[in-house]
């Protein structure tokens, strides 16, 4: 039998909080910036930004800083545009396209010689967005990927919003125009 047990936080105490508090901080290397639901995105230090964000719909943004994370609460929906231009980490968040027209033709874009890595993302586009035939020049895709950056996704879903999760014709996924710049 082990010695650890769980406990209803609030069961600690005020001391207890602080003590949890205190231990917890030490195995984060900056703070954790919450955005919630319909509250923008800003990026406070030169580099290593961390967020969370909140249950809810966000607009797009842009991330600049070089090393920031981005984690989902379950049900963080991105509704509009993602621009990458720097190195980053992106984990359990939605992209969703819905009637904004700032993502018809791509949810992320990722330039500026970015590496991303996408972590149990969900990728969702129309049924019937618009598509071209695969080729080196298309940007109509799920995420495009600009000539010097690259994307890595682990347990990410692609899919429309149809209910089988279905496109409705032959389309890319992710454009990676690296190989339309290889001689």
């Amino acid at each position: 039998m082990s010695g650890f047990s769980f406990n209803d936080i609030t069961g600690l105490g005020v001391i207890g909080q602080e003590s949890m508090n205190n231990l917890l901080r030490g195995m984060f290397s900056g703070d954790i910036i919450r955005v919630n639901s319909g509250e923008a995105l800003q990026e406070r230090a030169e580099s290593h930004n961390t967020y969370l964000l909140g249950s809810g719909t966000h607009e797009g943004f842009s991330l600049t800083k070089p090393l920031s994370t981005l984690w989902g609460a379950p049900g963080a929906t991105v509704t509009r545009i993602v621009n990458i231009k720097s190195h980053g980490s992106l984990n359990g968040i939605s992209f969703v396209q819905k009637e904004d027209p700032s993502n018809v033709n791509h949810l992320i874009k990722i330039s500026n010689n970015a590496r991303v890595v996408f972590n149990d993302c969900v990728f969702q586009r129309k049924h019937d967005a618009p598509r071209e035939a695969p080729a080196p020049t298309t940007t109509k895709c799920f995420v495009l990927v600009e000539s010097g950056s690259s994307a890595t996704f682990s347990g990410c879903t692609f899919r429309s919003d149809y209910i089988t999760g279905v496109m409705n014709g032959v389309g890319t996924v992710v454009q990676n125009a690296n190989a339309a710049a290889a001689p």
